[in-house]
């Protein structure tokens, strides 16, 4: 499994476990946090979740409701990169 792959898998893990997002509500990469109900501060609580799950530090303010899962993935990415 590569890493994008291994990142995308625990992003989505978090979304469902933790926010109760239906699994088939992220299959559709272009989907944006705010369509499948994160708000403000749901997205805090994300951010504490990426570290602890992923080991990955994402400042408030990188990800914003209106990104789409696929645009989400590859900020996680890259801040994982930095580490």
């Amino acid at each position: 499994m590569s890493n994008t792959n291994t990142i995308r898998d625990g992003f989505i893990s978090i979304l469902t476990d933790k926010f109760g997002v239906p699994a088939e509500e992220t299959t559709n990469g272009a989907v944006t946090l705010d369509e499948l109900g994160l708000d403000s501060l749901a997205l805090v609580e994300l951010l504490l979740d990426l570290q602890k799950k992923l080991h990955v530090s994402i400042e408030q303010g990188i990800i914003l409701p209106e990104h789409t899962l696929d645009e989400t993935v590859a900020l996680i990415e890259e801040r994982k990169g930095e580490s």
